[in-house]
């Protein structure tokens, strides 16, 4: 068939970026324009522009037991979350109508509702949405032209309010790859370590008071292992972005002469979890699992001493890690009816205690945020409750006479 026809679709931007939660949320805008190159005369029937948007996901529910494989213990859903077409051409005649050789371009609006799902590619589901621009022709010797571009959803927030982090874990996984049990805090933020406390220094994930970056950046938290070690750690932000570096400064204070500490190390995790259809966060069909977005490890014996802290001695050392590695992009953090996405740090200490290897940890929850969080959210005006003085009232004694 002959392609005499070819698409250049510009958009003003690729991102939609609501401002708020999806119950709140105002609508936004995609827009840009269409261009069709004619290399001959051509046969056109109609130009159209479509967003849509699908959301779907298929796993097996964890929190069913059965010793055999059952059919009834699978879920899977797909559902079409947007669907809204513009038709920016449309021939009166049902032949098409001719269009010489040049350049033809057809400009397009499309509203996006507030109430949209953030976009999200997971190991067992997705929400993505996509723009596509199709030329109808007449001619059935002739190719139909289209052109299919990525959009992507996403929000910005209030971070304590909107997303809760990562929970406390009550026992130390095997590996990182599988998830430890877990349970929830609220612990305060206090300024002394506690060994029974793992989050003391962290603030509560139900906290309703408002954070703004300069709270959220950077993180102390310290943590006592009964006699064994303590661990003081700071992070240099709790905001990242989907492509930074991220460092972690970690200081040992060993509280036992038989502590012996072999080396030091850190982790990103990713916490994906996937809920069923009618089920919700606090039971029912569900699916999570850790993903490691990166990690560092290092013997003491080839870790750089961090000098001059202002928070640590110089017994202390440098970790960096970054937030997308290679083939390893990390997702934003999000929380709907369907997908949840949570980061956080495992900072890990190796030790020999009385002849005995073991492996001590802590969590250091973190935000990953779109680009436009610091490039936007903090560039907003900042309102103020302080009246303005009001004009003097009306009075027709003051106008001369």
């Amino acid at each position: 068939m002959l392609k005499s026809s070819r698409l250049d679709v510009i958009l003003h931007s690729d991102s939609v970026v609501f401002h708020g939660s999806e119950s709140n949320a105002s609508p936004k805008l995609i827009y840009g324009k269409v261009r069709v190159h004619n290399k001959s005369i051509s046969k056109i029937k109609s130009l159209s522009v479509s967003v849509t948007g699908v959301s779907s996901y298929g796993f097996v529910n964890e929190n069913y037991e059965s010793p055999s494989f059952n059919v009834n213990n699978c879920y899977a859903s797909k559902s079409v979350v947007f669907d809204h077409k513009e038709i920016l051409y449309q021939s009166n005649d049902s032949n098409g109508s001719n269009f010489g050789p040049g350049v033809y371009e057809y400009l397009f609006i499309i509203k996006m509702d507030g109430d949209l799902p953030a976009s999200v590619i997971t190991e067992f589901g997705k929400t993505e949405y996509k723009l596509k621009v199709v030329l109808e022709k007449a001619n059935i010797l002739s190719m139909n032209a289209t052109k299919t571009l990525p959009i992507f959803v996403k929000r910005i927030i209030e971070l304590d309010t909107s997303i809760s982090h990562p929970s406390i874990p009550t026992t130390e996984a095997e590996s990182d790859v599988e998830p430890p049990s877990f349970e929830a805090f609220s612990n305060p933020l206090v300024s002394t370590p506690s060994p029974a406390s793992s989050f003391i220094d962290l603030p509560s994930a139900s906290s309703t008071q408002p954070t703004n970056l300069s709270e959220l950046s950077p993180r102390l938290v310290s943590k006592t292992f009964d006699d064994k070690i303590m661990l003081k750690m700071i992070t240099d932000g709790t905001v990242y972005t989907s492509d930074q570096k991220l460092k972690v400064s970690v200081e040992l204070n060993p509280l036992n002469e038989t502590t012996r500490v072999i080396s030091i190390g850190a982790v990103l995790n990713e916490r994906v979890s996937i809920y069923g259809t009618n089920n919700s966060v606090y039971g029912g069909a569900s699916k999570s699992y850790l993903r490691i977005i990166n990690s560092v490890h290092k013997n003491l014996s080839v870790v750089e001493t961090v000098s001059k802290s202002e928070f640590f001695s110089s017994n202390s050392f440098q970790l960096e890690l970054n937030t997308s590695k290679d083939y390893k992009i990390v997702q934003l953090d999000i929380e709907n009816e369907t997908f949840k996405v949570s980061h956080y740090i495992k900072v890990y200490v190796i030790i020999d205690y009385k002849g005995k290897r073991e492996k001590l940890f802590s969590l250091i929850p973190i935000y990953i945020v779109p680009n436009e969080y610091f490039t936007e959210f903090n560039n907003l005006p900042l309102y103020s409750a302080s009246e303005l003085d009001s004009p003097p009232a009306y009075s027709s004694s003051l106008i001369p006479i």
